[in-house]
């Protein structure tokens, strides 16, 4: 067996204090602390506690077993759920009071059909607005929320994917401002229509 190079010691009290001061420059804005891939490898139970307890208000995960594992663990906080769901997913997703994400029609189908009086379905739709990998054309937007709200769905939230968000410089920056300007774009028609929603 080979011997181990290097280990990993995670400080729980920095990340309370990097939630902490991350929740201050926030501002009136809601911090969400994305605790998908185990905490990416550091544990998601444990992070996300010590996220909360440092000023996240709410959770990120990828996948249902990711979310059931929050719960397994005690975490009560409000918890979306990132990945496209199908089959069972959508039941386990209410079954755990989790938010999905919608960027098409058969996913608000989906949560609809599996949504009832004691679980109802609260969707945040997503929007490719240049990554092209998931999320509903920007033009289709409002016309897919307006859907899940018709189906009985409540629309608490509209979001976007960066595809560079990490490049501060260079092209690739240019394309992310590109991005962001067509998701605003947005915005005010969609609060227009669903006041509450949240952005993100």
């Amino acid at each position: 067996m080979r011997e181990a190079r290097s280990t990993a010691t995670i400080d729980l009290s920095a990340l309370r204090h990097n939630a902490a001061r991350l929740s201050r420059a926030a501002g009136a804005a809601d911090l969400m602390a994305v605790v998908k891939a185990n905490g990416y490898g550091h544990g998601a139970v444990a992070c996300a506690k010590a996220a909360l307890e440092g000023g996240a208000s709410c959770l990120a995960v990828a996948s249902v077993e990711e979310a059931e594992e929050l719960r397994l663990g005690g975490v009560g906080a409000p918890v979306l759920i990132m990945s496209p769901l199908s089959g069972a997913g959508f039941e386990r997703a209410l079954a755990a009071a989790c938010d999905v994400v919608v960027g098409d029609e058969a996913g608000v189908a989906g949560i609809t059909a599996a949504a009832t009086g004691d679980r109802p379905a609260r969707v945040h739709v997503e929007v490719d607005t240049g990554m092209g990998r998931l999320g509903v054309a920007a033009d289709d937007a409002l016309a897919l929320a307006q859907s899940a709200a018709a189906r009985g769905a409540e629309v608490v939230g509209l979001m976007t994917h960066f595809a560079t968000s990490d490049e501060r410089e260079g092209p690739d920056a240019g394309f992310m401002r590109e991005q962001l300007v067509r998701f605003r774009q947005l915005i005010p028609a969609f609060r227009e229509r669903f006041p509450d929603v949240r952005v993100h």
